[in-house]
């Protein structure tokens, strides 16, 4: 297996965890009373998590520096906005990894 390939494969791999992270924190579990900053919290993870899960494919779709890119965007607003920390970081490593799959040799 090539050195693109192995890259491209650990980038989906973190993303693929990333996302289904930041996916899992939508669940309604437990709430009697759905608020207006609830429903706009789900919507941002939402559109985060699936953003993430996205750019992983595109990363394994032999689509590197796009798939990188938006992953390394998505993980930095996920920690700017406080979503979630450990999920932002590792969509960063999975960003870092499919722009670095991007540039090495086939």
């Amino acid at each position: 297996m090539s050195e693109r390939r192995t890259l491209a494969i650990l980038g989906l791999l973190l993303g693929l965890l990333a996302g289904l992270l930041i996916l899992l924190r939508i669940g309604i579990g437990g709430r009697d009373v759905l608020s207006l900053g609830f429903l706009v919290n789900s919507i941002v993870d939402l559109v985060l998590g699936i953003g993430i899960l996205l750019g992983s494919l595109m990363i394994y779709r032999s689509d590197y520096g796009t798939g990188g890119l938006v992953n390394l965007v998505l993980g930095i607003v996920a920690i700017l906005i406080g979503n979630d920390e450990v999920a932002g970081i590792l969509a960063i490593l999975s960003g870092i990894l499919g722009l670095l799959a991007r540039e090495a040799r086939s």
